[in-house]
């Protein structure tokens, strides 16, 4: 089930200073792989907090520099047909990084694969 963390925003609501969200965001907990795409950068094995259209938030006390572009392979159970297991795979770069994690932004549509 997904849960909505961000209210939509409303045409006469402008968002609080320094807000910049495009997409609604929702609570979803997906086991997330994230690889540097530089030679000798780490592979972080994560969960997401939240997720939109735009990106992804991950809790880490290890996050990733500011800037660095980075694969984001997301796990998610397929609960039509015979069930399993599909890929969502992501090209983005990390937006933010603090003491509670990294939020990654995608920079190029989202692909699924089954697994």
């Amino acid at each position: 089930m997904l849960t909505r963390t961000q209210p939509v925003k409303q045409m006469d609501q402008p968002l609080p200073r320094g807000e910049s969200r495009k997409h609604e965001r929702f609570s979803l907990k997906l086991p997330a792989l994230i690889s540097a795409l530089e030679p000798g950068a780490p592979t972080l094995d994560l969960m997401t907090e939240n997720i939109s259209a735009g990106g992804v938030f991950l809790p880490t006390g290890k996050p990733l520099p500011e800037g660095l572009v980075v694969l984001v392979e997301l796990t998610l159970r397929r609960e039509s047909g015979k069930g399993g297991f599909s890929k969502v795979k992501a090209r983005g770069r990390v937006l933010r990084s603090g003491p509670n994690g990294m939020a990654v932004r995608f920079e190029e549509r989202v692909q699924m694969q089954k697994c």
